[in-house]
C-alpha cells in the first residue's frame, strides 16, 4: 500500500473515532414573536446572551429537560448545566433526569413530571462556593418550589418528593409545597422504577423501610436495604440478623411465605391485565390497587392467583378480564369470567356472584355494566346484583350512570340502579354524554337532562374535542370538570353539568385564551375573533382575523387584523402596534418550531 493511501485511510480512521462536538440549539422568540430565521447554535461550555430586542430564547439542556434564557443575563451551556453569570458571582443549575408525564390537569401548564433541580453560587473573587440548595422545576426550568432545601428526591407519579431540611427529611406534595404530615425520617431515597421511598428513622428502628407513592409508610425500618422490586409487584429484601436469607413483602408491607420454586418455574403465564395503562406501555405492577393477577395455562384456560402465590381460582374459565370501573374511588372488585359460551362473574375471593347465564357483557364508562340474554338488554351493578333485568331491546350508555332503554318502538331514560326516570315514550334518542340526550316526540325535537326535564334551550351535540390543538387537550379536562362544550347545528357554545346555559350556540369557535384560565375565552363569530368572558361579555372587539392562545410564560395576546401582527394586553388595550408582518403562535413557541407568515 503506497504512503498516501496509507495516510488517507488512517486519517479517516481517527475522524471516526473522533467524538462529536457537543452544541445546543437556543431557539430565539421576537418581541411580537415574528418569525426568527436564525437561532443560536453554541458549542459546550460557550458563553452568550439573549439580545434585548428578544422576549427569551429556550434550549433543550439535557434528556427531556429545556430551559428558558431572558436578555441581559449572560450564560453558558457545560454538559447540561446552565451557567448563570453575574459580576460578582456565578449559579451552575443542574436537573435531575426525571422524564415521567404527570396528570396535573389543575397546573396552568402541563408538562412532564416536575423535576429536582440543584442551585450552586460560586463567589467568583475567591472562587469559593457559597451554597448549594435544591428544588424542583418544571419541563421549561422555571421554578415550581425555589430551591430552599438541603437535598431533595425527585418526585413520584404522585407528585410527592421528600426534601431535607435542618439535616432531616420529610414529604411535601410538589407542585404546592406543601407538608404532607409531620414524620421527619433521617435518610430517604426513591427507587425511580417503582416510585416508591426508602426510609430510615431511628425513633422507629434501625434498617430501612418502605414508603408508597403517595408518602404513606408500608414497613418499619427493620430490614437491611431497601425492598427490591420483582416483576409479580412483591419486593424482596432480608434482616440484618440474617442477611444470606430472602425476605419476600408485598406491596402492603406484609411478609409472605417462602416459595419453594421461583416465579419464572411457575407453569403458568402471568397476565396483569388489571394494571395495564395502555396498549404501548408494559404493564405497571405498582400502580395496581387490586391483589389479584390473571393466570393462564398452555391449554388457554384462565384463573385467578394473589400476588403472594395464593391460588384464588382454578384455572378453569375460558377468559377472564378485570373490570375497570372509572367512577369508583377505590378499584372495582370484578373479575368477568367466561366459561364456555356464557359469561358471568367472579370477586377477588373467587365467589361468582354473576351467574354465568349471559351471552355477553358490554363496558360501561361507571360503576355499572351492560349485560345481554336472548338479545335483551340489562344491568348489574359491581357487586354483581342485577339491578335492571334483561328486557330491553337496545340499552345505551348516556354517561353518569344513565341509560336510554328501548321497548318496541318507545325510549325511556333510567338509572343504572334500576330507577325509572320518564316513561317510555320517545319515538328516537341519542346519547349525548354526562346524562344528557336529545330525543323527539312527533315533530317535536328537544334535549333532557340526567333528571329527565327539558331543557329551554336545544342541545344537539355534545363534544369533547372542543379544544382541538393537540396541546391543549390535556387542559381541555380540567375545563370539563365544570363545563361542557356543546353544539347546535355546527355553532358551539358551553353548558353547565346541571343544564344551565353559560354561552349560547352561536359561535364558529371556542378556545380558552390560556391554559389554566376559563373565565376569559377567544370566540370567533362570523369570520371574526374576539375574547369574551364565561358569562358573554365582550372584553376584546370581534374585529381581529386571528388571536393566538396565549403561551404560560408571556403576558401578551397575539393578534392579527388585515395582515398586521400585534399584541395586546389582558384588557384589550395595545401591548406592541399591529406593525408586523409575521408571527410564531403557541404550537410553534411550545414546539420549538417556527412559522413564516
Amino acid at each position: 500500500m503506497e504512503e498516501n493511501e496509507k495516510s488517507i485511510i488512517e486519517q479517516e480512521e481517527l475522524e471516526e473515532e473522533a467524538p462529536l462536538e457537543t452544541t445546543y440549539d437556543i431557539y430565539l422568540v421576537n418581541i411580537g414573536r415574528r418569525f426568527v430565521p436564525d437561532d443560536l447554535v453554541l458549542k459546550n461550555g460557550e458563553k452568550f446572551t439573549i439580545p434585548p430586542i428578544y422576549r427569551l430564547g429556550q434550549a433543550n439542556i439535557c434528556s427531556d429537560q429545556h430551559y428558558l434564557f431572558y436578555p441581559g443575563t449572560t450564560y453558558s451551556i457545560n454538559e447540561g448545566r446552565v451557567y448563570e453569570y453575574s459580576d460578582q458571582s456565578v449559579k451552575i443549575y443542574e436537573f435531575q433526569d426525571n422524564p415521567r408525564w404527570t396528570n396535573d390537569y389543575n397546573s396552568p401548564f402541563q408538562s412532564p413530571c416536575h423535576t429536582a433541580f440543584s442551585v450552586q453560587t460560586w463567589d467568583l473573587s475567591i472562587t469559593h462556593l457559597c451554597s448549594e440548595l435544591w428544588g424542583y422545576a418544571d419541563s421549561y426550568g422555571r421554578p415550581v418550589i425555589p430551591p430552599r432545601y438541603d437535598a431533595v428526591t425527585n418526585p413520584s407519579r404522585a407528585n410527592i418528593g421528600a426534601v431535607k431540611q435542618h439535616g432531616k427529611w420529610h414529604f411535601i406534595y410538589v407542585p404546592t409545597g406543601e407538608r404532607i404530615d409531620d414524620r421527619e425520617y433521617d435518610e430517604v431515597e426513591l427507587c425511580p422504577e417503582t416510585d416508591y421511598f426508602s426510609y430510615s428513622a431511628k425513633e422507629l428502628g434501625e434498617g430501612r423501610g418502605l414508603i408508597d407513592p403517595l408518602g404513606r409508610i408500608v414497613t418499619r425500618p427493620i430490614y437491611g436495604t431497601m425492598p427490591q422490586p420483582l416483576f409479580d409487584g412483591t419486593f424482596t429484601t432480608f434482616m440484618p440478623s440474617r442477611p444470606e436469607e430472602v425476605v419476600r413483602i408485598d406491596r402492603l408491607g406484609n411478609v409472605l411465605p417462602h416459595s419453594e420454586a421461583d416465579p419464572s418455574d411457575l407453569p403458568f403465564q402471568v397476565n396483569d391485565v388489571a394494571t395495564y395503562k395502555d396498549l404501548y406501555n408494559d404493564p405497571d405492577l405498582f400502580s395496581s390497587e387490586t391483589p389479584c393477577i390473571i393466570v393462564t395455562n398452555e391449554e388457554g384456560k384462565y384463573g385467578l392467583l394473589a400476588y403472594s402465590g395464593r391460588k384464588i381460582t382454578d384455572l378453569e374459565y375460558d377468559d377472564i378480564s378485570y373490570y375497570r370501573s372509572s367512577s369508583d374511588e377505590k378499584p372495582s372488585s370484578l373479575y368477568l369470567a367466561k366459561r364456555g359460551d356464557r359469561w358471568g362473574g367472579i370477586d377477588l375471593s373467587g365467589k361468582e356472584i354473576i351467574p354465568f347465564i349471559y351471552d355477553s357483557f358490554l363496558f360501561c364508562d361507571s360503576n355499572f355494566i351492560r349485560t345481554e340474554k336472548d338479545k335483551k338488554f340489562g344491568c348489574a351493578d359491581l357487586r354483581g346484583t342485577i339491578t335492571i333485568p334483561p328486557v330491553y331491546d337496545r340499552l345505551l350508555d348516556g354517561g353518569d350512570g344513565i341509560l336510554a332503554g328501548l321497548t318496541g318502538e318507545k325510549w325511556q331514560i333510567i338509572g343504572s340502579d334500576g330507577r325509572t326516570i320518564t316513561p317510555s315514550c320517545y319515538d328516537t334518542c341519542a346519547c349525548l354524554s354526562k346524562g344528557f340526550f336529545l330525543v323527539t316526540i312527533g315533530d317535536d325535537r328537544f334535549t333532557l337532562d340526567r333528571n329527565g326535564q327539558r331543557l329551554p334551550f336545544v342541545i344537539d351535540c355534545l363534544k369533547e374535542d372542543m379544544f382541538a390543538d393537540s396541546p391543549y387537550m390535556n387542559w381541555g379536562k380540567a375545563f370539563h370538570r365544570e363545563f361542557i362544550p356543546a353544539y347546535r347545528l355546527g355553532r358551539k357554545g358551553i353548558i353547565c353539568h346541571d343544564g344551565t346555559l353559560v354561552l349560547p350556540c352561536i359561535y364558529d369557535d371556542l378556545r380558552p385564551l390560556r391554559p389554566g384560565y376559563y373565565d376569559r375565552i377567544i370566540a370567533t363569530r362570523n369570520g371574526l375573533s374576539g375574547v369574551i368572558s364565561l358569562s358573554g361579555a365582550v372584553i376584546i372587539p370581534f374585529e381581529y382575523d386571528h388571536i393566538t392562545q396565549m403561551p404560560p410564560h408571556t403576558e401578551t395576546i397575539v393578534v392579527c387584523r388585515a395582515g398586521k401582527w400585534g399584541e395586546l394586553n389582558p384588557d384589550g388595550s395595545i401591548a406592541f402596534p399591529l406593525e408586523y408582518a409575521g408571527c410564531n403562535d403557541i404550537l410553534s413557541t411550545l414546539n420549538t418550531a417556527y412559522f413564516k407568515i
